[in-house]
């Protein structure tokens, strides 16, 4: 028989369920619905709780959270054949452009990825709009909010240099494409005009960047 919730535990793990909903709805593909989140946020918080009751867990409310946020990440990750094939295609990314620098020495440049994946610039460029439009990068950046910047883990003190590394490392034009992103809170059509650029362009470049960042962090 599935387990049920009592009151006393909806009560406390309700907002804890929309409040990781409406943070993953503003960074998954569009059109994902809140609604549809908390569905699987629910199913996993019940599969968390049974499994606690089996095995017992040290910390409950923690251990719930992070299924919860699973659950839901699972979800937005096995929506539909494009966004399965995108992650096939981000995957081989990411692992070329690892390889790529550790045999270089350094941040490679497009060219010499596109070339590594045999492709041409058109192709390649292409391949990004594919991985950009099925919201695969977006889904890259729940992974980077994982990562403790708080100093009270030493573990999350060296994940979050890595980050600041990572990401300092990366083509200039990458790192002005996450400043207006991520720091000025620009839309991708705002970064273009500031650039000096296209939409397509600013998201494709975005794309690139979550990769790099990804490859250097080992997450291939």
């Amino acid at each position: 028989m599935r387990r049920t919730l009592s009151r006393d535990e909806y009560e406390l793990y309700a907002p804890v369920v929309r409040r990781t909903a409406m943070l993953l709805a503003r960074k998954a593909p569009r059109g994902i619905a809140v609604n549809d989140l908390c569905a699987r946020g629910w199913a996993g918080l019940l599969d968390a709780l049974s499994a606690a009751e089996a095995m017992g867990a040290p910390d409950l409310e923690a251990y719930a959270g992070a299924r919860i946020r699973t659950s839901m990440i699972d979800y937005l990750s096995s929506l539909d054949a494009r966004v399965r094939e995108a992650r096939r295609e981000s995957r081989l990314l990411a692992r070329v452009i690892g390889t790529l620098e550790r045999a270089l020495g350094r941040p490679p440049e497009e060219a010499e990825i596109a070339r590594s994946m045999e492709l041409d610039p058109d192709a390649y460029d292409r391949m990004l709009t594919r991985i950009a439009d099925a919201g695969v990068a977006r889904l890259q950046v729940l992974d980077f909010d994982e990562t403790s910047i708080s100093g009270a883990e030493p573990d999350g003190e060296l994940e979050a240099a890595t980050l600041v590394d990572a990401i300092e490392r990366l083509p200039r034009a990458c790192q002005q494409v996450l400043s207006l992103l991520y720091q000025d809170g620009c839309t991708a059509s705002e970064a273009a005009s500031v650039l000096g650029t296209n939409e397509g362009r600013v998201r494709r470049v975005h794309t690139e960047a979550m990769h790099r960042v990804r490859a250097a962090l080992g997450k291939e």
